[in-house]
């Protein structure tokens, strides 16, 4: 397991990781870069908390930075917390990708318990590329945003692009139901999602409050395309084996 950079003052939770996973590199050929950034302080006479990293190696399928601040141990106490997170998963049969940021504040859950405010603040950036193994995907693509202005508010742009055939095929801003399309290109061409996220808010004693972005993409070949795949398959792990 390899650790990335990690610059930190004093955190409940804090992890920046990678970790290497199940990936089908010969036919998609995932790269992934990522930075992320998280700040939280419940208002109980303590410093804020802060943690930030970015990540080291580009083949490494995920990544996050996150970290709580509680007036005391465990779920009686009110928090604030900030988190960011961007992963992409290979497999012979479909490529994962997933991005998420969030930052709010909880009071304690139960009566008469901590509610003293507080603030949180996040920030992500991430790119994840791949090549087209065939000339036509399955693709399902959402966003959902959870917003509470004016306590905590925030921005989100998602931008997918074919880099090879300099198109921009898809801009994310707002709230967007799965949707289930194609995508279409050539096999070999590079596409890139390039994620920038950012959420913050602070408030005084009150009820739940957050700012939460969640991206996420599924790529799966078509029907037709598993001929091509079935012979491509032995070939990569043939050249695996000789590696």
């Amino acid at each position: 397991m390899r650790h990335f950079d990690l610059t930190t003052m004093a955190g409940l939770a804090v992890l920046v990781v990678g970790a290497g996973g199940a990936r089908a590199e010969g036919i998609w050929s995932p790269w992934h870069a990522f930075c992320g950034s998280a700040t939280a302080n419940v208002f109980d006479g303590g410093p804020p908390l802060h943690a930030d990293g970015c990540l080291a190696d580009p083949s490494e399928p995920f990544a996050d930075v996150a970290l709580s601040d509680f007036t005391q141990p465990g779920s009686m106490g009110a928090g604030a917390s900030a988190s960011t997170r961007s992963s992409v998963y290979a497999f012979v049969d479909q490529l994962s990708v997933s991005v998420r940021l969030s930052a709010g504040y909880s009071p304690s859950v139960f009566p008469g318990g901590d509610n003293p405010g507080g603030e949180a603040d996040a920030e992500l950036s991430s790119v994840i590329e791949f090549t087209m193994p065939v000339d036509e995907l399955d693709w399902d693509h959402g966003l959902r945003l959870i917003e509470d202005a004016p306590f905590f508010e925030g921005s989100t742009l998602i931008t997918v692009e074919n880099v090879t055939q300099s198109q921009t095929l898809l801009t994310l801003t707002e709230n967007t139901n799965i949707v289930f399309t194609t995508l279409q290109g050539a096999a070999g061409d590079l596409i890139r999602i390039t994620s920038d996220i950012s959420g913050a808010g602070s408030m005084g004693p009150g009820s739940r409050k957050e700012y939460v972005s969640r991206v996420t993409m599924l790529f799966v070949p078509e029907p037709h395309a598993w001929m091509l795949l079935a012979i491509a398959i032995p070939l990569i792990r043939r050249r695996t084996r000789n590696a």
